[in-house]
């Protein structure tokens, strides 16, 4: 984020931002030193990796679709009355 509006109450007058790190840096040298850092090299591959979707994170969870059955009925058998016997 080159040419930003000067702003005297962040650091380096807002000048010299990390957008991965979400930083800002008293100098361009400072900012150049901290690109080369472990740290920011490992936000910037975690910024590239694909999000979960909510399907992976209901599955995460144990939360699964609804199941509401067959369509069309109330799921009961064809049996008769007559053939069930009452203990």
């Amino acid at each position: 984020m080159k040419n930003q509006p000067i702003d005297a109450d962040k650091t380096g007058l807002g000048q010299h931002y990390c957008v991965p790190c979400a930083r800002y840096f008293p100098n361009d040298d400072t900012l150049q030193k901290h690109e080369k850092s472990k740290l920011h090299k490992r936000r910037v591959k975690k910024t590239q990796e694909e999000p979960y979707t909510q399907k992976e994170a209901d599955a995460a969870a144990g939360v699964s679709a609804a199941d509401n059955g067959k369509r069309g009925g109330l799921g009961r058998s064809n049996v008769n009355s007559d053939e069930v016997q009452m203990q």
